[in-house]
């Protein structure tokens, strides 16, 4: 054997020997430190969220860098002992430089996590009595506000990585189910104590179905007040399926940007639904709103302040508020509209089957309320309010003609071809419960004459019934030609007033379609509506 291939033997069996010293010496180090890391991680986790934290498995590989697998992971925050725990991972696995231990703050590059699961505790104790805890629009509770962790971080993790995620937002009442949402490819960089984290997720809307893109940031954790935890960001909301609603359809896009705290998420955004349909008309017309909301991040109650909404021309102001109720499932809708200036068009397209009846500017005020229930949003639909519709005319040029005509005999011109295309004037109080519209007081004015009626008009059935007064401002034998004033002449005593030439009783019955309007000779005989 030469001198060379001596000395390689030589370094070989050092080389050899080295090897096996270090996978026996790592193996005993990644044997030994199991239970102390175990025991790292699981004070770690203790001190960051305040909880009691279970871990089933730990398994540790040392070469070529300390690898780390746990499983069945489970963190019961002290704070809520009725709550499941605030996070459960079937698996998480991260790796460890051996230099980064010799540190005092240990770094981890990246931390993979399977079967993530994250409870979300409601704002204050779920256990305590109704109404102790403040709504998102009001100031937080008088209580020592909590901090979030200070102190140098004992641990800094560059990214977390879990590809699903079970988001469970569960309310104070421990009774009521909570909200899911399936987070996908979850992403989070620059985990540590006392900073802000960047996050990324996909999330899954389960009312209406439709996927939610997100990116921002989120804390640093109040591990005493989870509903004090900050979170911002930017969101888009894409084909949301409005067909989930009973009684509306239609396919929502949204995007925006969001600030707060999780008990208190403030958001601006906009939506379009380019088809959005009652379903009981069959019309499909475009819908926007640009909005700014006060969200409730751990029980999805929302407060509108306000919704600028837009229907085809048609623009109105939204106020309100999306409520739960305590032991109840689903959300009651209250809100207050206000229409400063509309097209009758627009909403009679939106409302009503078949061609709009009716073309004229319209302002509206009423409160909205639709309470929760599985049932036609038509039929739980709730109204109370006022309207003035001004220069209407009816589409139709039969039912116009005759509006035309009648101002002319109204005004004691019967012949004059100049009094056309008249135009209406419409206003009234109204109540609509169980799809039937209550008009306890309406006005109906043209040229010549004007109408008061009170009565009820069917959302589905479309059948009217009303009863009213007609007033006149010719007497009844001026309303004619040839020989019909000298035959009426004897009756205009019977049918005048001081201020009005004729007064009639009438009734206003029929369809939308095809109205019938009558006189009440008995009620218009005894002079009773003045």
């Amino acid at each position: 054997m030469t001198k060379r291939r001596r000395i390689w033997t030589i370094v070989g069996g050092i080389a050899a020997v080295v090897l096996i010293t270090t996978v026996i010496v790592a193996t005993y180090i990644a044997n030994n430190f199991e239970p102390v890391i175990r025991t790292r991680i699981i004070q770690e986790l203790e001190r960051r969220f305040d909880s009691q934290v279970q871990l089933e498995k730990l398994n540790i590989s040392a070469i070529p860098r300390l690898h780390v697998v746990g499983k069945g992971l489970a963190l019961k925050m002290n704070r809520y002992p009725d709550l499941p725990p605030i996070l459960i991972a079937d698996e998480f696995s991260f790796r460890v430089e051996w230099q980064d231990l010799t540190t005092p703050r240990r770094h981890i590059s990246l931390v993979h996590l399977k079967g993530l699961e994250i409870n979300m505790p409601p704002r204050g104790q779920p256990s305590g009595p109704p109404g102790s805890a403040p709504p998102p629009s009001s100031s937080p509770a008088a209580e020592e506000p909590s901090k979030p962790e200070d102190g140098p971080p004992a641990v800094i993790v560059d990214q977390i990585v879990a590809d699903k995620t079970m988001l469970r937002l569960w309310p104070r009442e421990t009774a009521k189910p909570p909200k899911e949402f399936e987070l996908i490819g979850l992403r989070i960089l620059g985990a540590g104590p006392g900073r802000p984290l960047s996050y990324s997720t996909k999330m899954t809307n389960y009312k209406p179905p439709g996927l939610i893109d997100s990116m921002g940031q989120f804390g640093p954790w109040h591990k005493d007040h989870p509903s004090e935890t900050p979170i911002s960001g930017n969101y888009t909301f894409t084909k949301a399926d409005l067909g989930v609603f009973k009684g509306i359809a239609g396919t929502l896009n949204s995007a925006g940007k969001f600030n707060g705290i999780l008990g208190r998420i403030e958001v601006d955004g906009e939506t379009q639904t380019p088809d959005f349909q009652i379903r009981m008309a069959q019309h499909k017309v475009p819908l926007t709103t640009k909005f700014h909301a006060i969200v409730d991040g751990t029980d999805g109650d929302t407060y509108l302040e306000p919704v600028e909404a837009k229907i085809l021309n048609t623009t109105m102001i939204v106020r309100g508020k999306v409520e739960g109720v305590k032991g109840e499932k689903g959300k009651n809708i209250v809100l207050d509209v206000v229409m400063p200036s509309g097209r009758l068009e627009d909403l009679m397209q939106l409302a009503v089957k078949g061609r709009p009846a009716m073309r004229g500017a319209v302002t509206l005020k009423t409160k909205l309320d639709i309470p929760r229930g599985n049932v036609d949003v038509i039929e739980k639909l709730g109204l109370d309010g006022n309207f003035v519709i001004n220069s209407a005319r009816f589409v139709n040029q039969d039912i116009q003609g005759k509006i035309d005509g009648f101002s002319r005999r109204a005004s004691g011109r019967p012949g004059d071809s100049e009094i056309e295309n008249v135009r209406s004037t419409i206003t009234g109080t109204f109540l609509l419960k169980d799809t039937l519209l209550h008009m306890p007081k309406m006005k109906f004015a043209i040229q010549g004459a004007e109408v008061e009626a009170r009565g009820e008009y069917g959302l589905r059935s479309e059948k009217m019934d009303f009863d009213g007064v007609l007033r006149m401002d010719a007497k009844a034998s001026q309303a004619f030609q040839g020989m019909k004033p000298i035959l009426l002449k004897p009756f205009d005593p019977l049918v005048s007033r001081k201020d009005h030439g004729t007064v009639l009783s009438i009734k206003i019955e029929g369809t939308r379609e095809h109205p019938k309007f009558g006189l009440d000779i008995k009620r218009t005989l005894k002079k009773k509506d003045k």
